[in-house]
């Protein structure tokens, strides 16, 4: 869809990755299956664990494990199979390892076995604690080891060996730290806080008299609606944020009808076109590659420095000296 999705960005900052890994539309199925799983769990919580279940529960779970360790061979390439490691590398975006760890995580809450002492020892659980945190500050962390690759020898490798260790140890402190200072509070307040919000909109908490205050339909059905009410402005609010048109006119209400640049395309590498890129990269220089950058950083203003940084716009084609070139027009004739 060339009219829709943009093909000259890279696969790091293209629609395509972002519809499939971070938008809900793609990962809304793994939250439905955490969710039943736990309803799962609830229901056979008053069963006990007869011996054959048991068995089978050991056997899917050997499954379970063995498919993680083989979708994380296939994603890695190995055996060459270009098909099949290409659907992988997709679904590994989102719903891959689901099913597996949605199980691994059954078998856990219902299951007292060797495996599941091993998962519960009082390290895994601190990390599994501290998990959210070490997803939030690795990007910025790690990027204090970063080093510009070098010929591999023995001095060179112990310092990435040693710039791995120490930057996996950092990363782990820092994440403690702001789980232990920042985390925890805040999520004690704001349960605190939207725990009461909610008792008083459902009617749900005791009075002192213990009189049964359970929430009536209507009480229920206006909470419900004032919270979706509130989500929908704030997909709407969102959504007008990110609008042209919208700061179109309120760039117009502010400084009036001014000679501006418009920006018709800009291209970044076009001279590498035919490059070749090593996979999993590819070569995307092509006509108007860059067009949105340069927009996002020139529209609507009477004079623009653009700074060409790949680390922004990525790199059509690494390796290859690349040309760059902007096509621009004025909002009126005068200018």
């Amino acid at each position: 869809m060339p009219d829709y999705i943009d093909l000259g960005v890279s696969f790091e900052h293209s629609f395509y990755r972002w519809l499939f890994y971070f938008s809900p539309y793609a990962r809304i199925f793994e939250f439905l299956l955490g969710c039943l799983t736990a309803h799962a769990f609830i229901l056979l919580r008053p069963r006990p664990v007869s011996t054959y279940e048991q068995q089978s529960a050991n056997l899917v779970l050997a499954i379970s494990l063995a498919s993680l360790i083989f979708f994380g061979a296939l994603y890695l390439g190995v055996g060459n199979l270009t098909t099949v490691n290409s659907y992988i590398q997709f679904l590994a975006l989102n719903f891959l390892c689901a099913p597996a760890i949605a199980f691994i995580l059954f078998y856990v809450a219902r299951y007292q076995t060797s495996f599941t002492k091993l998962l519960s020892s009082p390290v895994l659980v601190g990390l599994g604690d501290t998990s959210y945190s070490i997803y939030l500050i690795h990007t910025w962390t790690l990027r204090v080891f970063n080093h510009p690759a070098q010929q591999l020898n023995w001095i060179w490798g112990a310092d990435a060996v040693f710039r791995i260790l120490f930057g996996i140890a950092f990363t782990l402190l820092a994440a403690y730290a702001t789980y232990r200072l920042i985390e925890v509070p805040s999520r004690v307040f704001l349960r605190k806080k939207l725990g009461r919000v909610i008792d008083l909109g459902f009617g749900s908490k005791p009075s002192l008299a213990a009189v049964d205050r359970s929430p009536t339909p209507r009480v229920g059905l206006l909470f419900s609606f004032g919270a979706m009410s509130i989500l929908a402005l704030i997909v709407v609010g969102g959504q007008a944020a990110r609008s042209d048109a919208v700061w179109s006119k309120l760039h117009r209400l502010r400084y009036g009808d001014r000679t501006e640049i418009s920006i018709v395309s800009a291209t970044y590498g076009l001279n590498c076109k035919g490059y070749p890129e090593r996979a999993p990269f590819t070569n995307w220089g092509a006509p108007g590659n860059v067009t949105k950058s340069v927009e996002r950083a020139c529209n609507l203003r009477q004079r623009c420095v653009y700074m060409v940084d790949t680390s922004t716009i990525g790199d059509p084609a690494n390796g290859c000296g690349k040309d760059f070139s902007v096509e621009y027009r004025c909002t009126e004739p005068k200018c």
